[in-house]
């Protein structure tokens, strides 16, 4: 990586309301296309063969990638080529559905106040694409950055695109959270192994076979996942109606309901295990989505939430 002299480049924010306010004035033009994609938070522009996209992270944060005029198009590029070598944050949706495209030949990222790049050669070559956005004039610049624009473009542009919700760093922070939900202690709610739904439940079912089956709950619906040996659907559809009565019933306003669960018929008993805060071993599964843990997080106290929370996006 190449840290560039912050002398040399405008911050992300001044580049970023700049480019802005000549979007929101530009008409029509066969050489020059600028516009904003509000729902990825990304500032487009489109100049002859050459383009240039900004995207605006929360954080301060701020990606930077395109292509010259006079590159040569390459016929067959891997979309990981401006992506090697980078920080996590930066292989946004964005980036990577460019990358995919319309190979970009260079990156750049700006945070804690400067700009760095894995492209410096190429990063050089592209800078008179910047022209275009220092014709806007400053005050306007400061009026957009104040809030005291009130063209539709400028409003959505104070938004910016929040790093979690990124795929690649959802992934990340789902594969931190479940490793460290495996090593998670289960806060003891003093619940029954055998609650008298469920005995009843197997009183009128009258399995033919032992089995065991395991739920996970998404934000308060109970969804089986996997049954050994398969029961009927009828079996599994009173089942999971018995089951999502109980995790109601058993759910606090003060300390949560239960994420997981399994049912275990040894042909005599039936028992349920639950956790409210781990992903015990015998669960061998899908884990709960971040969404879904998220939701369930914010139906409890904060005394009640495990420390594994504070990852959630």
């Amino acid at each position: 990586m190449v840290s560039m002299d912050a002398d040399d480049q405008v911050s992300a924010d001044d580049l970023w309301w700049s480019w802005a306010v000549v979007a929101s004035r530009a008409g029509p033009s066969a050489d020059v296309k600028v516009s904003l994609d509000e729902h990825q938070h990304v500032l487009r522009l489109d100049h002859g063969d050459g383009w240039l996209r900004m995207q605006r992270m929360r954080g301060g944060r701020a990606l930077l990638w395109g292509r010259t005029s006079d590159s040569p198009v390459p016929l067959r590029r891997s979309p990981d080529d401006v992506l090697r070598g980078v920080p996590d944050w930066v292989a946004s949706d964005a980036v990577r559905s460019s990358c995919a495209e319309q190979a970009p030949e260079f990156l750049a990222w700006y945070a804690h106040g400067e700009w760095d790049t894995n492209t410096t050669d190429r990063w050089d070559d592209s800078l008179h694409l910047f022209d275009i956005m220092r014709t806007a004039p400053r005050e306007d610049v400061r009026a957009a950055r104040d809030g005291d624009a009130d063209h539709p473009l400028l409003v959505a542009a104070r938004g910016a695109a929040p790093l979690a919700s990124q795929d690649s760093m959802r992934r990340r922070l789902a594969t931190q959270i479940h490793r460290q939900m495996r090593d998670a202690t289960e806060v003891d709610r003093g619940l029954p192994d055998r609650p008298a739904l469920l005995v009843q439940w197997l009183r009128i079912a009258r399995p033919a076979y032992a089995f065991h089956h395991l739920v996970r709950s998404e934000e308060g619906v109970v969804k089986p996942i996997h049954t050994v040996p398969r029961l009927t659907a009828e079996t599994t559809r009173r089942l999971t109606a018995v089951l999502q009565q109980i995790h109601g019933d058993e759910a606090s306003d003060d300390s949560g309901a239960w994420l997981v669960a399994r049912v275990r018929y040894d042909g005599v008993r039936v028992t349920l295990e639950r956790a409210f805060d781990s992903l015990p071993a015998w669960f061998k599964a899908e884990p709960p989505s971040l969404g879904a843990l998220a939701w369930e997080m914010r139906q409890r106290t904060l005394r009640w939430r495990p420390p594994w929370t504070s990852l959630l996006p």
